[in-house]
């Protein structure tokens, strides 16, 4: 069955009037710069909304999965402090899952120079490649490892390279109350002609000269272009 969804929401977030903080869980809005490719809001759309996680970083900068944990566990902790409400949007649903559903970031290594010689490889060889090494090194964490998602491989292959094979630390968890909406759009045409109106918004505001002052002040191979 289906409630109104005034009627599913807790009452603290239901209330009329009670402000409600964003925070955007998109990997690529925590960059400086990238606003109409990543289809940001804009200032007027986030006036008189508090927003977070928006313009952390240069495009040029590391910027990890557990940076945006410890940036959305700071907004969250002060938001707490004042009986807030927060809407965590998006976006990147494993940025999502390491906020909403909890992961030991903090558990797993991670070394820098691993990282880019990693990628080099995975450059080089491909992703199928790299997926087999996964496997044969490390059989039970490629069990639970998206073979598909090349970024996935690579940092399952840094992991076993600096602990061994094993199961990923078990997840702690958000320690209050939240509830997940979604949408389920079953009229694949109603779909499609939102995505094509989409596109040519972003066209006609600029997408193409954003992208070339981007290229003109950084190289394009950054992380962050990927």
């Amino acid at each position: 069955s289906t409630l109104p969804l005034h009627d599913a929401l807790p009452s603290s977030i239901a209330a009329p009037g009670r402000p409600a903080d964003v925070i955007s869980a998109d990997s690529r809005q925590v960059y400086r710069g990238m606003d109409v490719g990543t289809a940001k809001p804009t200032l007027a759309e986030r006036r008189g909304v508090p927003h977070h996680g928006l313009d952390l970083a240069d495009p040029d900068a590391a910027f990890s999965v557990a940076d945006f944990a410890d940036h959305a566990d700071g907004v969250l902790a002060a938001l707490a402090a004042r009986d807030g409400v927060a809407l965590l949007v998006g976006g990147t649903g494993f940025w999502i899952r390491a906020v909403a559903g909890g992961m030991a970031l903090d558990d797993l290594p991670w070394d820098r120079a691993l990282r880019a010689t990693l990628e080099a490889d995975l450059a080089r060889d491909g992703l199928l490649p790299m997926a087999d090494r996964l496997r044969r090194a490390a059989p039970v964490l490629a069990a639970t490892t998206d073979l598909r998602n090349p970024r996935r491989v690579v940092r399952a292959l840094e992991i076993v390279t600096l602990r061994g094979d094993g199961p990923l630390p078990a997840p702690r968890g958000y320690p209050a109350p939240l509830l997940r909406i979604g949408l389920d759009v079953t009229d694949h045409a109603t779909h499609r002609g939102w995505m094509a109106r989409r596109a040519m918004a972003q066209l006609d505001g600029g997408i193409l000269e954003e992208a070339a002052a981007l290229r003109a002040r950084h190289d394009p191979r950054c992380p962050a272009f990927s």
